[in-house]
């Protein structure tokens, strides 16, 4: 059955409006801590709990972290889906969440449960190896926060091939549908309309899907191949929410509900038993030695994708 974002938040309001208060304090106190928003939007933090209040997952594989903001909102999720046992694996090689975000949080919340499921882990998620995070999940629900091409065909080709016979949904952050905002914000001088919405333009434009950093030209091609659904936020929030229904959630949640989402969601349950291929997994290469004495001659190697469109990475 198709995921909707748009039924996890009607279906949850109730618990959400609860819980309110704390994810306005958990995000403000975030903030705070970091020195101001940073990587999310307001509204981004409602929808990712009431994500998790509708999935229920067991697992829940972060993969990239930055400050935290979307691990802090998994985590209220998984706190108001107690005494469910879950666990929520992050996955960045930014250290800014343990050394700032994680220490402020927790002298200034009186909460000191909130990150008991979480297990942080600050290195190269090229080097993880996700089958012991697996092998006794039952529900994964992964959030994908981390950037390139070359990373998104080896999370494509080693991640999801392990997920095909277990329910899965997977969120992807920083990607808009372009059919639900302004004609206009599909110009390169588009950048004012974007920054008014709270978000950043897309840096590539693949139909209706804008996508702010390569990995979408992975995801789109590899979804396009095994005509695998890539669902907008958005094609469930404006559709598929009553005029009625948008009014109750704007009352109950005021600034912290919005229908733009900036993400989408995709879930190989939706192949319909039909077989997935795959990309082949890509070889590790083994950096040269650093040239010390003349670091200028340095060459940097190009990214796969610079390689078959036969440009250097920058």
């Amino acid at each position: 059955m198709q995921f909707s974002p748009a039924a996890a938040l009607w279906n949850n309001r109730e618990s959400l409006s609860q819980a309110l208060p704390e994810i306005r304090l958990v995000r403000e106190t975030l903030e705070r801590g970091v020195g101001g928003r940073r990587d999310f939007i307001r509204q981004q933090w409602l929808q990712l709990v009431s994500v998790v209040l509708e999935f229920k997952p067991d697992l829940i594989l972060e993969l990239g972290r930055g400050y935290g903001n979307s691990l802090c909102a998994m985590a209220l999720g998984l706190k108001l889906l107690r005494p469910q046992p879950a666990r929520l694996v992050s996955i960045c090689m930014a250290s800014e969440f343990m050394e700032v975000s994680r220490p402020y949080l927790e002298s200034h919340l009186a909460d000191s449960s909130l990150f008991a499921p979480v297990e942080v882990m600050t290195k190269n998620i090229l080097d993880h190896d996700f089958r012991v995070d697996l092998q006794r999940a039952q529900r994964v629900l992964v959030f994908w926060d981390a950037h390139g091409y070359d990373l998104a065909i080896d999370l494509l080709a080693r991640l999801f091939p392990m997920l095909v016979e277990k329910p899965h949904l997977a969120l992807v952050h920083d990607m808009a549908d372009l059919g639900y905002v302004e004609p206009a914000c599909r110009r390169y001088d588009s950048v004012p309309l974007w920054h008014a919405m709270g978000s950043a333009p897309p840096k590539f434009i693949l139909g209706d899907v804008g996508t702010q950093y390569e990995e979408g030209i992975a995801l789109v091609d590899f979804l396009g191949r095994n005509a695998v659904p890539f669902r907008s936020a958005e094609a469930s929030y404006f559709p598929e929410l009553t005029t009625e229904q948008v009014a109750e959630l704007e009352r109950r949640f005021g600034e912290d509900f919005s229908r733009l989402g900036f993400w989408y969601h995709f879930s190989l349950n939706d192949a319909g038993g039909r077989r997935i291929t795959f990309p082949t997994p890509m070889p590790r290469l083994v950096e040269p030695a650093a040239a010390v004495s003349q670091p200028e001659q340095s060459v940097p190697r190009p990214s796969l994708l610079g390689r078959i469109l036969g440009r250097r990475a920058p």
